[in-house]
């Protein structure tokens, strides 16, 4: 499959992930999103955060930690959409891993390592996930998001039955994704659960056992499609 232009010729660094972090109006609940990353016991990272035409206080937020921590890198664009802003953040990543987040999510402490090791451990795998603890608008937790266990079970749930994969505990390889056109906009509704079946045919897909992400239930339009399958 060719690549978008905008995907060809990346530069490669010795960063080991970027997480990859859109974010529209998302002036709530960021700084504790962002707190939570730059809290990670892996600390070589980078966040490439994509404000997609934001009104609110999210570019305020942006550049009040991007002052603090040179790790967070701020891309603007006008209000294009969530595959957009996936796509203009993914161009930019230079971590060998990208770690997918929301602006309204929390991500555990260890998350970020025991995924990259997972992906180190497993050449042949390309996206690995997590368990979750579904959290209210307050941050109460509501109840415990399953997700499948084995590369043949997530193989077999992503044919039969759904997503097998929580898009915003995702980290994957991003020579992979690079390697088969990024998000595509035809499927922006359903756009994680497209991106996993075309993963598919270069390599397995996983979850690890343990909950490493606080996934937050509330009716947001980014939230269509890939956000009900494991619930």
């Amino acid at each position: 499959m060719a690549q978008p232009a905008s995907f060809r010729n990346q530069g490669r660094s010795d960063l080991p992930i970027s997480v990859l972090l859109p974010v529209s109006n998302g002036a709530r609940y960021l700084a504790a999103t962002l707190d939570s990353l730059l809290a990670q016991t892996l600390q070589d990272l980078e966040i490439v955060a994509v404000d997609d035409g934001s009104t609110d206080e999210t570019r305020n937020i942006l550049e009040a930690y991007g002052a603090r921590d040179q790790r967070l890198r701020i891309i603007s664009q006008p209000r294009s959409g969530l595959v957009s802003a996936l796509n203009c953040g993914l161009a930019e990543c230079r971590g060998t891993y990208v770690a997918r987040m929301d602006a309204d999510d929390i991500s555990l402490p260890h998350r970020l390592e025991k995924q990259v090791a997972c992906l180190k451990a497993h050449p042949d795998m390309v996206a690995v996930g997590c368990q979750t603890q579904i959290i209210d608008a307050s941050g109460h937790t509501l109840r415990r998001g399953f997700y499948p266990i084995g590369q043949e079970n997530c193989r077999r749930y992503l044919v039969t039955r759904a997503s097998p994969l929580c898009h915003p505990a995702v980290t994957f390889r991003v020579d992979a994704v690079r390697a088969v056109g990024g998000y595509r906009q035809a499927y922006q509704n359903a756009e994680d659960y497209d991106l996993w079946l075309r993963l598919g045919g270069s390599g397995e897909i996983d979850n690890l056992p343990d909950v490493l992400l606080k996934y937050r239930l509330q009716a947001r339009m980014s939230r269509r499609g890939n956000r009900t399958s494991r619930l």
